[in-house]
């Protein structure tokens, strides 16, 4: 199942996710996929991103709210403009690539374990006309407790996908 606002299908159209490519994924974040997964007190947690988080576990209520802390990053955008809405939709391309992928890593690692993904687009506070994306991963289980719903109504730019649509890799 997944999900895009209003924002997103106004700007890429309802089918763009099953036109993503590996051409749209960042090569930044390729070393993410193949270290995979590890499971931990209850979390699934990317392992490139757990070791270099140094938060404690015992700082989080649950085990969801690990998981977005550990699994949430900013999508690379250095060699993008982040100006206006051009900006905007190749962020979101290359976040939900990014999400796919992941995801695709998850079902092959932790089949048991159904995993969704956000990915958003937001302006930057104090610089009016640029955008910064952010994607994070959680557990299908722990959606309601964080508060997310795969059927918010929202005009902002948002993307939920999760594991159980990406039973295959992006191809090319």
């Amino acid at each position: 199942m997944f999900s895009i606002s209003p924002g997103v299908e106004s700007l890429l159209g309802g089918g763009f996710i099953s036109d993503l490519r590996s051409g749209d994924f960042p090569e930044d974040f390729s070393d993410v996929v193949v270290d995979g997964w590890v499971l931990e007190d209850g979390s699934a947690l990317l392992s490139k991103f757990k070791r270099f988080y140094f938060g404690s576990r015992s700082s989080f209520p649950g085990p969801g709210e690990y998981e977005l802390a550990v699994n949430g990053r900013g999508i690379p955008d250095e060699d993008i403009d982040t100006s206006g809405i051009e900006g905007v939709a190749e962020l979101l391309k290359r976040g939900a690539a990014f999400a796919w992928e992941v995801l695709y890593r998850a079902n092959l690692q932790i089949p048991e374990r159904r995993v969704v993904s956000r990915v958003s687009v937001a302006p930057i506070i104090g610089d009016p006309g640029m955008f910064s994306g952010y994607v994070t991963f959680f557990s299908f289980d722990y959606m309601e407790n964080l508060g997310m719903n795969f059927r918010e109504n929202r005009d902002d730019w948002r993307i939920y996908i999760s594991s159980e649509e990406c039973s295959f890799p992006l191809s090319d």
